[in-house]
């Protein structure tokens, strides 16, 4: 379980690192140490949606959602 743990913290760090370098929060905010990971990855998509755009103004997403179909019943 270390190994887990310790791939989420570095995952922590990088979305933290991100937000601090884009200007989205301050550096060095104990706030966003105590967030979860889920919290962290929120705050990151929600500020590339929010000021990463295209010139014709359409959002760009930086991740994909596949939806596996279900199969017919036959």
């Amino acid at each position: 379980m270390g190994f887990l743990r310790d791939a989420v913290e570095k995952q922590k760090e990088l979305l933290i690192s991100e937000l601090e370098r884009d200007g989205k929060v301050s550096p060095n905010n104990k706030e966003l140490h105590s967030k979860t990971i889920s919290e962290l990855i929120h705050d990151h998509e929600e500020f590339v949606i929010m000021n990463h755009r295209n010139n014709y103004n359409s959002l760009k997403f930086n991740k994909s959602i596949h939806i596996k179909k279900k199969p017919n019943p036959s």
